[in-house]
């Protein structure tokens, strides 16, 4: 009895290149996404800012502002960035992902409430 070692190609040239695809086009909408997201304020309101294709507009008047909370994680420390929750009592709470400079923020929530 003669055993005969076939040959499985689990890695071929197409699965490499659609795999590498994937994975560039999944991190490169994420990476532009983040950069198309702003913050900005005003004297009366805050404005939130989100979208690549279509844009969306938070308008956050700040009188109706009840608290501000911001988490950073040990790396967002690092980078200066963080998460931004606002909640606006009867409203709801407002979430805001990957805040760039988020020192400023720090600035805001001192100065609002």
């Amino acid at each position: 009895m003669r055993i005969t070692q076939s040959k499985i190609e689990y890695f071929t040239p197409k699965a490499i290149i659609l795999t590498i695809l994937t994975v560039g086009i999944s991190l490169g909408y994420r990476i532009i996404d983040r950069k198309c997201r702003t913050f900005t304020r005003n004297e009366t309101n805050l404005l939130f800012t989100t979208g690549i294709f279509n844009q969306n507009t938070i308008k956050i008047p700040m009188n109706k502002i009840e608290e501000i909370v911001i988490q950073r994680s040990i790396i967002g420390r690092i980078m200066n960035y963080g998460t931004l929750r606002v909640n606006t009592g009867g409203n709801g709470l407002v979430n805001y992902d990957y805040i760039k400079n988020i020192n400023d923020v720090l600035n805001i929530q001192s100065e609002t409430l």
